[in-house]
């Protein structure tokens, strides 16, 4: 089933990540993780593989970009992009 999808969420925002993750989860996702950091959203990813990354571009220790370079050398998942 598709909700069972796993699905990332790279955001420093905390009130962004909670209302992504509140709607995605309202909708049926159950597996939604999340990371505030370049860093932690690399490791996330490796660690649970999700099935589509959700990045905000600027992070506190990097850039979205980055993170989706590191995903692209690894996986074709999806990935969205997030910008103010």
């Amino acid at each position: 089933m598709l909700l069972s999808q796993k699905i990332l969420i790279v955001d420093d925002e905390e009130d962004i990540v909670k209302l992504l993750k509140t709607v995605l989860v309202k909708e049926g996702f159950e597996h939604v993780y999340t990371a505030t950091s370049a860093e932690e959203g690399w490791i996330q990813f490796q660690d649970k593989q999700p099935d589509l990354a959700i990045l905000d571009i600027m992070l506190p220790d990097g850039e979205g970009y980055d993170v989706c370079k590191q995903i692209r050398s690894v996986s074709n998942v999806p990935i969205f992009f997030l910008s103010v």
